[in-house]
C-alpha cells in the first residue's frame, strides 16, 4: 500500500454561529484525486481550510507525513501583490525559476508575463496563481472552488493542466462537471457531514442522490453525458501502486502489458477503420476489402503478442502462484479501465489473453471478467455524445438537407437538393401511413458514418412523441459525386442491414457501446452480441453471445436436442429450443463421398469469417472448451455426440465439455420450409434460393452442395447458406458441359465416359439438386433456369476478372430513380 500522506480522524469544527463539520474521516494517499462536492453551506470551504491548516479543528486528529502546512499546496491570492507588479515578478516571488516555464503549466501565452497584476481578470489571476503552485509541486494540492471564476474555455484548460500530475489532488467544488473531469473519487458533503463517497463516476452521476443533498445538476447535462465525459477525460492508464511486494510488482507489470496491447489494438483498429472514408470517396473498393481482412485479424494478433510478452513471467511458477498473480493483475487492470468508454472491449481482450495462458474449461470466476446478469448499455441522449439532433423548422426537405450537409464524406454531393426531396417525400409518405402524421418533429443521427463494401450509411431515427422510426440513408460514390441511393424506414429493412449474414461495418467511434445502444432503439429484437459484431467488434460479440448462452441456461429448463432437418455428414448439429442459436460439432469421421479432412472443414469456416458474405452466409463463431450441464442434454443427443464426435466432446458425470464448437444463428431449414409453409411463401423462398446462389457467385463463392437442406430462411424471409464443408471460390471451379455420348453403352454407363478433373462441375446436373414443390418449380425454371447452363457460370466467373458485381442489402424497389 502507498504511505498515508494525510489522515483526518473524527474531525469536527464549530463555527461561532453553529456547527460547521462533524466527525469527518478522510485518508489521502499518494496519487489520489478526490473531489469534495456539496451545496452552499455544506462545509466544503471549512474542510479545505482545515486540511491546509488555516483553521484548527475543534476536535479530532490530523496525521500523516504531510501534516505540516508546507506540504499542502494552495493557490496564492495575487491581490496581496502590488497591482502594478508584473506577472513575471509575482511568479518569481511565489516559486522562483523561469516564469515562461511556470506559465506553461496552465497553457497561458507568455504575453501575460508582461502584464500588470491589477489588469488581470479574475480567471486569469487564478490561472497564474495555479501555475505557480503547480511549479512548487507540494505533495498535496488543495483547490477551493477552482472553476468559480473561469469561463468554459478556461475550465477546460484547468482540467488539462491537472491531468497526469503526480501530486495528490483535492478539489472542493459545487461544479460537478469539473469534479468528474479531474477526480477519480468523490466525497459528498451535506450539513457538515460526509453523506456518500465512492468512484466519481458513480456518485456524481446519481442525480437523485445529488438532488437530495442540495447539489444541482445543470439542466443541460444528463448523467449519461457526465459519465461519458468522465470516461473520456480521466487518465486511462494502469492505476498507480507505489509500495508493494514482488508479487504485486509483477501483477502490476502484467496489467500494464495487457493495457498496453489493448490500447495498441484499439489504435490499430481505429486506424484501419478510418481508411474506409477515403476508400469510399475514391471508390477504392478492392482496397476496402483488403482493409476489412486486415482488421479482422488485429484482435488475435495483439492477443498473441501480449501472451508472448507476459508468458515468461508466469511459465516457471507453480499453478497456485500463477493463479494468485493473475487474480491480482485482473484487479489492477479493472481499476485501470474503469474510466474507459470501451471498457467492455478491454475486459474481452483481458479474457482472451487469460484463455491463452490458462487451460480453462467453461469459465473461471477468479481469472476472467465474468458477468451473466443483465447489462445496461449507455444512455444515448439526443444531441450529445455520438448523436446529432435536428429539429423541424420549416419543411421536411429542408430538415433532410440540414442532416446531409452535416456530414463530410470526402466528396461533394452530386445533387443535394434532389436527394433531400427524394428522402423527404419517402419520409412523409411513410409517416402518413404509419403515424397519421406527415412531418417528423426531430431526427437523431449518429455522428460516425457506417461504411461497408461499396456503400456508406447514415444511421438515424425519426422521433415523434413517444414513437421512433429508423432512418437509414444508404450512400453511393460515383464519378460525379455522392448520391443517396435509398432511405430505409422500417425495422425489418434496418434489421437486414445489420444482419448476421453480412460483413462488418467500419464505424469510427471511441464509444462502441453508445453506437450499439442507439441501434438497439431502432431494432430492439436484435441481440446485443450481433450488434457489436455488426460494427466490427466480433471478439466482444462472441463474448456477449457466450454470456447470453449461460445466462439463458440459468433461466430456462428445456434440454439440448438435435436440430431439425436432415442430419449432416460432417457436423453434428444441436440446439436449445428456447434459444435462437444452433451448435455445430465436427464429427470424428466422414463418409467416403466427403473428400475432406477435419482441418479443411475448419479452414472453410475461417474463410467464411474473412470473406464478404453478401447477406447470404450465416456468421459463425468458434468456441473452445465450453462446459454445459449434462442434465440439459437429451439422452439421444448424448448418445449421438459420444458415438460421432468423441474427438470434440468429453462427457463427465456432471458436464458435457465441448472442445471445439461453432455457433450460428438458427434459421428455418429450406427443405422443411418448402414442405411446411403456405404456397405464397414457398414460391418466394424458391425464387430467393436462386437469387442466393447468384449473390454468392457475385461474392466469388460456389456453395458446392446445392441441396436445399444446406440453406435456410431467416425471419425476414431471406434464403441463406449455412453448410460450408464443400464451399470453395467460384474462380477455382471449371464449369463444363457434359460431352455427347459416343455410343449407347456410354449413355447407359454408371460411370462417366469422359475425363473429369478434381474441380470440374457440370451445371446440367444441378436439376437433381433443385427439388421444389410443383407450385414453384415452373416459376424457378423461368427465373433461374440459366443456373443449369455452363455459360451462365462462366459469365459469372468472368465478371470477377474486372471487378466484382455490385449488390445492395436492401430491395430494388426502395432505391431512388436518379437516372
Amino acid at each position: 500500500m502507498s504511505e498515508t500522506l494525510l489522515c483526518l480522524e473524527d474531525i469536527s469544527y464549530n463555527h461561532p454561529d453553529g456547527l460547521g463539520l462533524r466527525d469527518i474521516n478522510l485518508t489521502i494517499f499518494q496519487g489520489d484525486r478526490i473531489a469534495v462536492v456539496g451545496g452552499n453551506g455544506s462545509g466544503k470551504s471549512t474542510l479545505a481550510k482545515i486540511i491546509s491548516q488555516r483553521l484548527t479543528p475543534t476536535s479530532g486528529v490530523i496525521s500523516g507525513i504531510c501534516s505540516n502546512p508546507e506540504n499542502i499546496g494552495t493557490v496564492t491570492d495575487l491581490r496581496r501583490f502590488n497591482s502594478e507588479e508584473t506577472v513575471a515578478s509575482a511568479l518569481q516571488a511565489i516559486c522562483g525559476g523561469d516564469p515562461k516555464k511556470t506559465i506553461s503549466n496552465v497553457n497561458l501565452d507568455t504575453e501575460i508575463l508582461r502584464r500588470r497584476i491589477g489588469r488581470l481578470s479574475g480567471g486569469e489571476s487564478y490561472r497564474v496563481a495555479l501555475a505557480a503552485q503547480l511549479e512548487n509541486r507540494a505533495p498535496i494540492l488543495v483547490l477551493d472552488a477552482p472553476s468559480s471564476m473561469l469561463d468554459a474555455r478556461s475550465a477546460d484548460s484547468l482540467v488539462e493542466a491537472l491531468a497526469n500530475r503526480e501530486e495528490a489532488l483535492l478539489v472542493f467544488t459545487a461544479d460537478i462537471t469539473v469534479a468528474i473531469e479531474t477526480c477519480q473519487t468523490a466525497v459528498l458533503l451535506d450539513k457538515g457531514e460526509v453523506v456518500a463517497s465512492g468512484p466519481t463516476i458513480e456518485i456524481l452521476t446519481d442525480s437523485e442522490l445529488l438532488k437530495q443533498h442540495g447539489v444541482d445538476m445543470p439542466s443541460a447535462l444528463s448523467p449519461s453525458w457526465l459519465r461519458r465525459r468522465a470516461r473520456s477525460q480521466n487518465v486511462q492508464g494502469v492505476v498507480s501502486i507505489q509500495e508493494f511486494g514482488e508479487a504485486e510488482r509483477t501483477a502490476k507489470g502484467i496489467a500494464e502489458q495487457v493495457a498496453k496491447f489493448f490500447s495498441q489494438f484499439r489504435s490499430d483498429f481505429l486506424d484501419v477503420t478510418q481508411r474506409a472514408r477515403d476508400n469510399f470517396a475514391n471508390q477504392e473498393f478492392a482496397q476496402h476489402q483488403i482493409n476489412s481482412q486486415i482488421r479482422l485479424l488485429l484482435h488475435r494478433q495483439l492477443v498473441n503478442q501480449c501472451v508472448e510478452v507476459i508468458n515468461p513471467a508466469l511459465e516457471d511458477l507453480e499453478e497456485s502462484m500463477k493463479r494468485e498473480l493473475w487474480v491480482s493483475a485482473r484487479r489492477i487492470f479493472a481499476q485501470a479501465i474503469a474510466w474507459r468508454s470501451d471498457s467492455e472491449l478491454a475486459e474481452t481482450f483481458f479474457n482472451s489473453v487469460t484463455r491463452r495462458l490458462f487451460t480453462l474449461v467453461g469459465f473461471d470466476d477468479d481469472l476472467e471478467f465474468r458477468w451473466f446478469g443483465g447489462i445496461a448499455l449507455p444512455v444515448v441522449d439526443p444531441g450529445q455524445g455520438e448523436v446529432l439532433t435536428f429539429r423541424l423548422r420549416t419543411t421536411t426537405e429542408k430538415l433532410i438537407q440540414a442532416v446531409l450537409e452535416a456530414f463530410d464524406i470526402g466528396q461533394n454531393w452530386q445533387n443535394l437538393q434532389r436527394d433531400s426531396a427524394n428522402i423527404a417525400s419517402a419520409i412523409e409518405k411513410h409517416l402518413s401511413e404509419t403515424w397519421e402524421a406527415t412531418m417528423p418533429v426531430e431526427i437523431d443521427v449518429l455522428k460516425p458514418v457506417f461504411y461497408r463494401n461499396r456503400g456508406a450509411y447514415l444511421v438515424g431515427r425519426i422521433r415523434y412523441l413517444t414513437r421512433v422510426s429508423p432512418l437509414i440513408i444508404p450512400l453511393r460514390a460515383t464519378d460525379s459525386g455522392v448520391v443517396c441511393d435509398a432511405v430505409l424506414l422500417t425495422e425489418n429493412l434496418t434489421s437486414r442491414i445489420f444482419g448476421f449474414t453480412r460483413s462488418y461495418f467500419h464505424v469510427n467511434t471511441k464509444e462502441p457501446g453508445a453506437i450499439v445502444a442507439f441501434i438497439k432503439t431502432l431494432i430492439p429484437l436484435k441481440p446485443v452480441a450481433e450488434l457489436y459484431t455488426a460494427i466490427g467488434y466480433s471478439a466482444h460479440g462472441k463474448t456477449s453471445l457466450f454470456r447470453a448462452i449461460y445466462r439463458h441456461l440459468s433461466n430456462s429448463t428445456d434440454r439440448f436436442e438435435a436440430a431439425r432437418g436432415i442430419p449432416g455428414m460432417v457436423m453434428t448439429v444441436f440446439t436449445l429450443p428456447s434459444f435462437g442459436v444452433v451448435f455445430k460439432v465436427i464429427k470424428d469421421t466422414f463418409p467416403p463421398s466427403k473428400k475432406i479432412t477435419r482441418s479443411q472443414v475448419m479452414d472453410k469456416y475461417k474463410m467464411v469469417f474473412a470473406h464478404d458474405r453478401v447477406g447470404r452466409m450465416v456468421d459463425a463463431q468458434v468456441f473452445e472448451d465450453l462446459a454445459f450441464p449434462r442434465e440439459r442434454f437429451s439422452d439421444e443427443l448424448l448418445q449421438e455426440l459420444a458415438l460421432e464426435a468423441s474427438r470434440s466432446i468429453t462427457i463427465t458425470d456432471t458436464d458435457v465439455i465441448i472442445h471445439h464448437l461453432y455457433t450460428e444463428r438458427r434459421v428455418y431449414p429450406l427443405d422443411l420450409y418448402l414442405q411446411e409453409m403456405p404456397e405464397n411463401l414457398v414460391l418466394s423462398a424458391t425464387l430467393d434460393y436462386g437469387h442466393a446462389i447468384k449473390d454468392l457467385c457475385a461474392a466469388n463463392i460456389f456453395p458446392g452442395d446445392l441441396f436445399t437442406k444446406n440453406f435456410g430462411v431467416t425471419r425476414h424471409g431471406s434464403v441463406v447458406f449455412y453448410d460450408y464443408d464443400e464451399l470453395t471460390l467460384l474462380q477455382d471451379i471449371t464449369f463444363r458441359a457434359i460431352p455427347e455420348a459416343r455410343s449407347f453403352e456410354d449413355e447407359m454407363s454408371s460411370q462417366p465416359w469422359f475425363a473429369v478433373g478434381a474441380n470440374d462441375v457440370f451445371p446440367e446436373e444441378f436439376k437433381k439438386f433443385f427439388r421444389f414443390p410443383d407450385s414453384a418449380r415452373d416459376a424457378f425454371d423461368n427465373v433461374h433456369g440459366d443456373l443449369c447452363e455452363p455459360e451462365t457460370w462462366i459469365e459469372m466467373q468472368s465478371q470477377h476478372e474486372i471487378e466484382a458485381p455490385e449488390f445492395f442489402p436492401y430491395p430494388e424497389e426502395v432505391r431512388f430513380d436518379i437516372s
